[in-house]
């Protein structure tokens, strides 16, 4: 479940186009322990996510 709050929280972020952690929720500590992953990951994880819906979007608008 720890993997499953850190993406809720990633894609919190990602809906507000934000890196920024204190524009969502605050990750549990121990979501950061029990994932083996670190704060350090947040902006370019997020920052994926935004490009890959950016691209998702293009199939969509560019198809009409």
């Amino acid at each position: 479940m720890a993997i499953v709050h850190i993406a809720n929280i990633l894609a919190q972020l990602a809906e507000v186009s934000s890196t920024e952690p204190a524009d969502a929720d605050a990750i549990d500590p121990l979501a950061w322990i029990v994932t083996g992953l670190s704060a350090d990951s947040i902006a370019p994880a997020v920052s994926a996510v935004q490009a890959e819906i950016e691209e998702v979007e293009k199939l969509f608008t560019d198809a009409t």
